[in-house]
């Protein structure tokens, strides 16, 4: 069989010819027909703001501007954009309480900072909430990475239903290639659901910036030499942008690289100088950013660090990822098709397809050669999940090009359509599931705002400048505290992310911890209770989430009988001798219950002076000040 491409002038090239099913080149001269994959974005916008849509129509004309959360994460991603509306330095921790006298460091959120900036600053020129814009962010991300996976799979099979049908199917299924799927739920399995890669913000919006490397590289390798410069020096740029966007995104692109490089190589041996030439460019951005990235790491916190990162000193291999699995389904059958003739093993769509079917291997397996595994299941979710189907969906079209006799290389009308409507269906069943699944919490979380809006103005009132924050406790931290600093200039006394967030010591978070639990009356044989039935927050507030959570390492080590004593100890030792030197450490300005609460007000009291409070919906907002 004739390679994918005409022998122009470098034989890598493509651009101008592919091969038909029975030897012929199918022009690849004409543009392509856009319709199919505009489709394919509209409904794929569409099925993003499912739970968006819902939370409007359960609110109705009480909807108080909130957005419909699907990750506990979305809501310290809105404290960092929302810090930066306010105009805090790209260095202040989403939750930190600024100090003068305290160096800021370098953190996940400030290093990663391209998506933050390319959201908060037309987020502030035009008047917007940090809200309206991950409102907005959904469908817009959903709508250009459709479009992005249409025009790689179109441009490559030249058939615009199929490359419609299989980008939706890419984007839909990749939940359930990354086991977070909510038919896990079904057999009883922990479950993320939605749709993971518009996780906001950063995961979002890095997404097509990662599918435009892949596109651009590709072109890189296959056009002739002036597009395959331009291809390169574009690719090389879009890398560099992606390592100040999110990690396990560009280190999944240098995964994919090196299996793209590599097989190559190996197959087409002689061209080894031009493929050099080719990936020159994206190497010399690569190392430039890379350069800079490694100066902004190392001024980084190193003790919230080893408090969020479940870094993993191991060479041990990891096998079991279903993107592995589908990748060597893949491998399989592009093996089996080159043995029967039907393609060749130096075409182009052959070692590209290969190329994304690798990937995965190396990004779970890197540890063999590094000794290091740092949260493995980030691939899992936001990358190999979704190379290894477009894989497979390249690997459909070979197959399928290979058995055509009569000329016709595109697939059946009927099968297509068909296939595409079970995957926007099953799209729906996704989100219906974790609508369903969040849909109480955001509903209250929406009657939350209007406190938020509350604590806005009391700042503007108190003269507080950006960087003076005031401090909300509340016992209530999924509801209250952990959405305060999305929308208000204050900051959690405690809170989900407050560990991990907030420029804390290792003495400083302890403190603050068992502060708060102080103030809410928590003995310490309750505490124990909490350890012992593995208490989400209790246990990722004292010892960390990578203790709680089993999928973010692969070494997982639950919390010992011994660790639990040592720190309900230290917990009765520390209320034992609490006073109002200890009261100081963390000024609260206000505290915020719900209407129904019955909290105890009996040790916040004894140093807390409250006013009568100020009912705002089904919440109740109290100023307080140091005795």
């Amino acid at each position: 069989m004739k390679s994918e491409v005409a022998a122009v002038k470098p034989v890598i090239t493509g651009g101008s010819e592919t091969v038909g099913p029975s030897g012929g080149a199918i022009s690849k001269n004409r543009k392509i027909r856009w319709r199919w994959g505009l489709l394919a974005a509209v409904a794929m916008a569409f099925l993003s703001l499912y739970p968006q849509i819902d939370l409007w129509v359960t609110r109705g004309a009480d909807w108080k501007g909130s957005f419909a959360f699907l990750s506990y994460d979305e809501e310290v991603y809105a404290a960092y954009i929302n810090g930066l509306v306010l105009g805090r330095p790209r260095r202040t921790e989403p939750l930190e309480i600024p100090n003068p006298g305290k160096p800021q460091h370098e953190s996940l959120f400030s290093i990663q900072f391209v998506p933050a900036y390319c959201i908060a600053l037309p987020t502030r020129a035009f008047g917007l909430t940090v809200a309206e814009s991950f409102i907005l962010l959904t469908p817009l991300m959903a709508y250009v990475s459709t479009l992005i996976l249409f025009y790689l799979l179109a441009s490559v099979t030249r058939d615009e239903m199929f490359a419609a049908a299989a980008a939706l199917a890419v984007l839909i299924l990749g939940t359930l290639a990354a086991r977070h799927s909510v038919a896990m739920g079904w057999f009883g399995r922990n479950w993320y659901g939605s749709f993971l890669f518009l996780r906001r913000y950063v995961h979002a919006f890095a997404f097509p910036i990662f599918l435009g490397f892949i596109v651009l590289t590709r072109r890189a390798l296959i056009e002739p030499d002036r597009q395959a410069r331009r291809a390169a020096l574009a690719s090389g740029v879009l890398f560099a942008v992606l390592v100040f966007s999110y990690f396990f995104l560009w280190t999944a692109a240098l995964a994919w690289l090196f299996c793209l490089v590599l097989i190559w190589l190996v197959a087409r041996r002689s061209e080894w100088l031009l493929v050099v030439k080719r990936v020159a460019p994206t190497v010399l951005f690569a190392v430039s950013a890379l350069t800079v990235y490694a100066f902004m790491f190392w001024q980084r916190n190193s003790v919230t660090d080893r408090r969020w990162l479940a870094l993993n000193f191991t060479r041990t291999p990891d096998l079991y990822r279903a993107p592995e699995w589908i990748g060597a389904v893949t491998i399989g059958l592009l093996i089996w098709t080159v043995k029967k003739g039907r393609a060749e093993l130096r075409e182009p769509l052959v070692l590209f397809a290969c190329s994304l079917a690798l990937m995965p291997f190396v990004a779970f397996n890197q540890q063999i050669v590094t000794g290091r595994s740092l949260e493995p299941v980030h691939y899992e979710m936001f990358s190999a999940n979704y190379l290894s189907l477009l894989a497979f969906a390249f690997t459909l079209f070979v197959l399928w090009r290979g058995r055509q006799v009569d000329g016709e290389s595109h697939f059946p009308r009927r099968p297509i359509a068909l296939v595409a409507g079970l995957v926007i269906a099953w799209g729906v069943v996704e989100m219906t599931g974790v609508t369903l699944q969040s849909k109480d919490r955001n509903v209250a979380r929406d009657l939350f705002m209007p406190v938020t809006k509350r604590l806005s103005a009391l700042a503007a009132e108190h003269g507080k400048g950006i960087n003076e924050r005031e401090v909300v406790f509340s016992p209530n931290i999924l509801l209250i505290s952990d959405n305060i600093a999305a929308a208000a200039p204050q900051t959690p006394f405690w809170g989900t992310h407050v560990p991990l967030f907030a420029d804390l010591s290792s003495e400083e978070q302890q403190e603050r911890y068992f502060q708060y639990l102080y103030y809410t009356g928590v003995s310490p044989e309750t505490l124990r209770i909490a350890f012992e039935n593995n208490d989400m927050l209790q246990v990722g507030s004292a010892f960390g989430y990578f203790r709680y959570n089993p999928t973010l390492s692969a070494n997982f080590h639950p919390i010992t009988i011994g660790e639990i004593e040592d720190k309900v100890r230290e917990y009765g030792d520390y209320i034992a001798t609490f006073d109002h030197e200890r009261a100081r450490q963390t000024r609260i300005s206000y505290v915020v219950l719900g209407v129904r609460s019955n909290f105890d007000f009996a040790n916040l009291d004894q140093w807390y002076v409250r006013d009568a409070g100020e009912a705002i919906g089904p919440f109740i907002l109290y100023q307080v000040r140091l005795r």
